[in-house]
C-alpha cells in the first residue's frame, strides 16, 4: 500500500508535541460518567471486494454464515443490548440484520454514516496520502 511505503519508522517520529495536539476535554464534559458502558465492535463478514460499486459489495455466503454464528454467540451470552449501530455500507447493514435475526430480543438497527470506513482527518505526521483520502 502506498500509505505504508511512506510511513516513518516509529523511532523517527517526533512525539515531543503530540500531547498538545489532543484535547482531553474534546466533548466539553468536565465530569466523567460513573455509568459503565460496554461496546461490542463487530466487523462485517466476508464480502465481494471485487465488485464494481460500493452497493454491490455485499456479503458472500461465507460472510452471511460468519454473521449468523456471531449473532448466535451474542444471543448465548445473555447480554441486554440497547441497539445495533451500523455504518451506511451495504455489507454493514446486511451484517447487522443477520445478527439481529439470531437474537431473542430484536434490536433497533441504527444507521450512522460516521462509521463508514475511511480516514476521518489527514494523519499527523503526514504520510504521503492525499487530503482527498481523508475527506
Amino acid at each position: 500500500f502506498e500509505y505504508e511505503k511512506n510511513q516513518l519508522p516509529s523511532e523517527q517520529i517526533d512525539r515531543s508535541e503530540s500531547s498538545s495536539i489532543w484535547n482531553s476535554s474534546w466533548d466539553g464534559l468536565k465530569k466523567m460518567s460513573t455509568y459503565p458502558r460496554h461496546l461490542y465492535l463487530i466487523r462485517h463478514g466476508q464480502y465481494f471486494d471485487n465488485a464494481a460499486s460500493l452497493n454491490e459489495m455485499k456479503l458472500t455466503i461465507l460472510g452471511k454464515e460468519q454473521l449468523k454464528y456471531t449473532g448466535m454467540r451474542l444471543n448465548q451470552m445473555n447480554i441486554q443490548f440497547n441497539g445495533l449501530i451500523h455504518s451506511g455500507m451495504v455489507r454493514a447493514f446486511e451484517s447487522a440484520t443477520i445478527i439481529n435475526e439470531q437474537l431473542d430480543t430484536k434490536l433497533q438497527l441504527i444507521k450512522d454514516a460516521n462509521l463508514t470506513e475511511g480516514l476521518p482527518v489527514a494523519p499527523v505526521p503526514y504520510a504521503g496520502i492525499s487530503q482527498r483520502d481523508a475527506d
